[in-house]
């Protein structure tokens, strides 16, 4: 099972909730192509919090809630209810105007595939509710689920460049503390180092062993750190730019 995110909404606003936001993401733009769950005006996708946390198996129904919630604090979804039983309580989301904007590049990225020609990636990673009358629930997931410190391994594993040494590369990135608030710097180094010199140079035969970088703390080199910053922070001016 994979699951994917932004690293730049990562950074701004938590893993957690970047998964969960390209998750939203992803059911809203695919209602509104095939004209589902459109309600006033706008778009919606559904589910409960117990059947997001068994879509996303690290993540507890109380830790949805909380992601939830700080997503909608900071103006990137709304909620909503428009279920026709008024004893269902699931709630139906949406992006905000600023949600929008601030997914866009990932949206095009996945109009760029059609990811729902593969079943067994749409059940997996996905929640497909097209239907209003359904959600996970009732949909079979037959992956066995990971571990939450295995599914943030597969985000570092994947960016990652030198495929080698993987048993060793996950025992140093357990030995991490608070890798959960680490994996977003961590990333944006990956992708900012993949770019140098030396890790191009020669075919990238410099580029050292994932082990070593972790083990190393590669992350933390000073140069990088002050790029990093840079970045995050003109990523963050050009979104409020947009709306202030």
């Amino acid at each position: 099972m994979y699951h994917s995110f932004d690293t730049e909404i990562a950074r701004l606003y938590g893993v957690n909730e970047a998964i969960i936001l390209n998750n939203i993401a992803f059911w809203v733009a695919k209602n509104e192509a095939n004209k589902h769950n459109c309600f006033d005006g706008r778009y919606w996708t559904f589910n409960s919090a117990k059947a997001y946390s068994e879509l996303f198996p690290y993540m507890s129904a109380r830790t949805i809630q909380r992601v939830i919630k700080h997503l909608e604090d900071e103006n990137l979804i709304m909620t909503g209810n428009f279920n026709a039983d008024p004893r269902n309580r699931t709630n139906f989301y949406t992006l905000t105007d600023f949600g929008k904007e601030v997914t866009a590049n990932w949206q095009v990225a996945l109009r760029q595939i059609d990811v729902m020609q593969n079943d067994k990636v749409a059940t997996s990673i996905f929640n497909n509710n097209t239907d209003s009358n359904t959600d996970i629930n009732n949909t079979d997931i037959n992956t066995p689920p990971i571990s939450p410190v295995e599914a943030l391994f597969n985000q570092f594993w994947q960016a990652y460049p030198r495929k080698a040494s993987k048993k060793d590369a996950f025992k140093a990135f357990k030995a991490i503390k608070d890798i959960e608030k680490l994996l977003p710097d961590i990333l944006s180094d990956i992708e900012i180092k993949r770019k140098s010199e030396s890790w191009t140079k020669d075919k990238g035969q410099f580029i050292p062993y994932p082990a070593t970088y972790l083990r190393g703390e590669r992350w933390n080199d000073s140069n990088d750190m002050i790029q990093r910053e840079q970045i995050a922070s003109s990523i963050l001016k050009n979104r409020l730019g947009n709306y202030f």
